[in-house]
C-alpha cells in the first residue's frame, strides 16, 4: 500500500502508530445550536455503528457517564418529545 499505511498481521501501520482494525472510532458528539457557551445541554452520538445512540451531559464531557439507547428506544423518545409528552408545563 502507498500513502504511509500497510497491513501487519492484524494491525494497520499508519505513520508511526499501530492501530487495530477492530477498534471503533471515537463517537462524534453533537449538541443543539441553542446550547450556547453555557454547556447546559445534552450531547448525542451514534455508538457501536448504527446500533446504539449515546447521550451525555455536555458540561461533564468525556469524563461523565453516557446513557446508551437502542435505535428503537431513541426513536421512541424523540417521537414522545415531539408530541410534547415530556413538556414541563
Amino acid at each position: 500500500m502507498s500513502g504511509g499505511s500497510r497491513a501487519t498481521s492484524r494491525f494497520i501501520r499508519h505513520e508511526r502508530h499501530l492501530v487495530s482494525p477492530f477498534v471503533t472510532p471515537a463517537p462524534q458528539w453533537k449538541r443543539s445550536a441553542h446550547c450556547g457557551a453555557s454547556n447546559t445541554c445534552v450531547e448525542v452520538a451514534p455508538l457501536a455503528g448504527p446500533s446504539y445512540v449515546g447521550a451525555r451531559d455536555a458540561k461533564n464531557g468525556a469524563d461523565g457517564p453516557v446513557l446508551t439507547f437502542s435505535q428503537g428506544e431513541w426513536r421512541g423518545f424523540i417521537a414522545r418529545v415531539k408530541r410534547g409528552d415530556h413538556d414541563l408545563e
